[in-house]
């Protein structure tokens, strides 16, 4: 599997029907479409510009226009106001409309399969691309950026994110930022990267690959509150009073919801069995460990899911396929 990260406009040029577009805008589009899926919504369908005229008034919205909540939405793109309103979203299609994440996802329709990341949903993420996609599969992580310009916490998080999957496959990490200027943004100079998982290593052989320590794939970056308080879009957030915002985005593993383009619309792509460190009342973290649990000296991904699929049927198909699984038994 071929993991890096490219702009939006590189990526927009060049991706193609058997690739992977991770789409990042790390505040805050990313964090509240996964939100809205964490608390129930049945899906999330992101729009640009005037594109939620064309929804009645029946149907939820969520978004922002230059940091303002649009009048007539029934919240603005706030992924902390989504928790606190969950009754609101279950079982329920959600228009989203947001000034750089939404355009991001009409930018990268090229890519044969579209899917939403964040800090928040990093292992999910992850154990997703890595167990899902077919092992030819190109995933390209892209920064959504901040009206039209280049925004550090994006690059941070599709980096910080890249390297986190290329480990969990076992590959060298190598994922950087694709401008010079962000690169030094994002990283101390005063670190070094650990070294990286060797070429040919198992996924279980990364620690990050199950929730582990991350510091071969975080090494030489700055602390993630760090870069989001002190980015331009940090600081815009905070003058409107959502500072809760952006530190909360900073915050790692909190959501296990995977948003994966379907028919216009982001469902809920993760593994229909949620993982065991799921927390109790379903809105993510991490539960207690057993005493008498141990952690397995070896991971073999579960495949068995993915037995009826045609080996060259590509992404696309693989996620029609588990879209199928996941209408049968009646999973969100």
């Amino acid at each position: 599997m071929d993991v890096t990260v490219r702009s939006a406009t590189d990526a927009a040029e060049t991706l193609t029907e058997n690739d992977c577009a991770v789409v990042i805008d790390a505040l805050r589009a990313s964090a509240t479409a996964i939100a809205l899926l964490e608390v129930g919504a049945k899906g999330v369908i992101p729009v640009a510009g005037d594109g939620a005229d064309r929804f009645g008034e029946d149907v939820l919205k969520v978004g922002e226009h230059h940091g303002e909540r649009i009048a007539g939405f029934d919240l603005g793109n706030s992924p902390t106001e989504v928790r606190e309103r969950a009754d609101l979203f279950e079982n329920e299609d959600v228009v989203l409309r947001t000034t750089n994440g939404t355009r991001c996802v009409e930018r990268v329709d090229s890519a044969g399969t579209i899917v939403m990341g964040s800090l928040l949903n990093a292992k999910a993420l992850v154990e997703t691309c890595r167990d899902r996609l077919p092992a030819e599969s190109r995933v390209v992580f892209v920064p959504a950026g901040r009206r039209g310009d280049r925004a550090p916490e994006d690059t941070y998080t599709a980096v910080a994110l890249a390297r986190r999957l290329q480990a969990a496959l076992g590959d060298p990490v190598t994922a950087s930022a694709p401008e010079s200027d962000m690169a030094e943004a994002i990283t101390d100079a005063s670190t070094t990267t650990t070294a990286a998982p060797a070429a040919g290593a198992t996924s279980s052989e990364s620690p990050a690959a199950h929730g582990g320590d991350t510091s071969a794939e975080t090494g030489d970056l700055r602390p993630a509150e760090e870069v989001f308080v002190e980015s331009d879009t940090g600081r815009f957030l905070a003058s409107k009073n959502w500072s809760e915002d952006v530190r909360f985005c900073a915050q790692e593993n909190v959501f296990e919801a995977v948003p994966v383009l379907e028919d216009g619309r982001f469902v809920d792509g993760r593994p229909t069995t949620r993982s065991a460190t799921a927390g109790a009342d379903g809105a993510g973290g991490t539960a207690a460990e057993s005493p008498d649990s141990t952690e397995p000296t070896e991971r073999e991904p579960d495949t068995s899911h993915l037995d009826d699929v045609d080996p060259s049927c590509g992404c696309v198909g693989v996620w029609e396929h588990l879209s199928e699984q996941r209408s049968a038994s009646g999973d969100r």
